[in-house]
C-alpha cells in the first residue's frame, strides 16, 4: 500500500475512510452508522466488543448495538465469541466477494421485490389517466403528467432488475 499523501496522517486517513464510508452507505439508504460500523472493523487488527466501537466511533452502544445487529443479519460481519464470557466481539469477513454474493445481494433482491409489491399496489389503484387524479390536486407535475405510465416504466425496471439479480448472473462475476 502507497503511504499517504504528504502532510496526512494515518489516523487523519482512517477518519476520512470512516466519514466517507458512512456518506456512501448513506447515499445507498443503509444508514451511516452502517457504513461508519463496517469501516471501523476493516480498519481493526482484531475483533471488536459492542463497546470498542462504541467509544471509537463515538456513539452510544445501543447505537452500535443495532447497527452490529443489522450487518450480521446481512452477513457483512460475523459475531465471534469473547474470551471474557459473555462479551461478543465482531469481525468483518475478509471475503468481500461473499459478502456481496451473500449479504448485499439479498438484500437489495429482497428491496427489490418490496419495491415491485409497492409497485403493483400503486398501479392498481392509480387513476386511469391524470384526468382522473385526486380532487385534492396540488399543481405538481404529477397532475400533468401520466401517473399511472410513470408507475408502469418503473415496474418494468424493477422487474428488469430483478431478474438480473435473481438471474444468478450477478452472483457468478463475483
Amino acid at each position: 500500500m502507497p503511504p499517504p499523501p504528504l502532510g496526512r496522517s494515518w489516523s487523519r486517513e482512517k477518519k476520512r475512510f470512516i466519514l466517507a464510508a458512512g456518506h456512501t452507505a448513506h447515499g445507498f439508504g443503509l444508514g451511516r452508522q452502517v457504513g461508519r460500523c463496517y469501516a471501523f472493523l476493516i480498519l481493526a487488527a482484531r475483533p471488536l466488543c459492542l463497546g470498542e466501537m462504541a467509544l471509537g466511533l463515538s456513539i452510544s452502544k445501543a447505537s452500535a448495538s443495532i447497527t452490529l445487529r443489522r450487518l450480521a443479519a446481512w452477513k457483512l460481519v460475523q459475531r465471534v465469541p469473547g474470551e471474557e464470557g459473555r462479551r461478543d466481539y465482531y469481525r468483518i469477513d475478509g471475503n468481500f466477494a461473499s459478502v456481496i454474493r451473500e449479504g448485499l445481494l439479498p438484500m437489495a433482491q429482497g428491496k427489490l421485490a418490496s419495491a415491485g409489491v409497492m409497485l403493483d399496489d400503486m398501479l392498481r389503484s392509480a387513476p386511469a389517466s391524470a384526468g382522473n387524479a385526486d380532487r385534492g390536486s396540488t399543481g405538481s407535475l404529477a397532475d400533468s403528467v401520466d401517473v399511472r405510465q410513470l408507475l408502469q416504466e418503473a415496474k418494468a425496471l424493477q422487474e428488469k432488475l430483478s431478474f438480473i439479480l435473481n438471474s444468478g448472473l450477478a452472483a457468478r462475476f463475483l
